[in-house]
């Protein structure tokens, strides 16, 4: 039976020569395919900035609309608020009652459902408000 006796080739002598035409078509290949990229990637980027931009108004016209609303909504409140009729019974009750107290009394309004109702607060030896006693019932 013969065996193969594998023995290494010595190729120290063989040396490759560098194809320097080659070379230079691979890097002007690659250059030349550079600008097209550049341009590519500049088209891209406009049309993703363009899509940000739409998004970006589109939430902006909705707080927008939002704030017109709540602009409309506190007017409204403030107009109801103002109203002759709302506020003239609450300066009657406050002044009767001021009439009728001594005038060194605070006055400051209290939330009684959709009215606000005068309450008198009488100012201690400290300056600060001590008891709060309701002036009074609205019709």
């Amino acid at each position: 039976m013969a065996y193969a006796v594998r023995r290494p080739v010595e190729n120290l002598y063989l040396v490759r020569e560098r194809d320097r035409q080659r070379t230079r078509e691979l890097v002007v290949l690659a250059l030349a395919a550079v600008p097209p990229a550049v341009v590519l990637f500049l088209a891209i980027w406009a049309n993703l900035e363009t899509v940000r931009l739409g998004y970006q108004l589109a939430g902006v016209s909705k707080n927008r609309e939002a704030l017109l609303e709540r602009k409309q909504r506190l007017e409204m409140d403030r107009a109801q608020a103002a109203a002759l009729a709302r506020v003239e019974p609450i300066a009657r009750v406050a002044r009767e009652y001021l009439a009728a107290q001594n005038l060194d009394a605070t006055v400051r309004f209290a939330a009684n459902d959709d009215w606000f109702l005068p309450v008198l607060g009488r100012t201690g030896p400290t300056g600060l408000l001590d008891q709060d006693e309701p002036l009074g019932t609205l019709p």
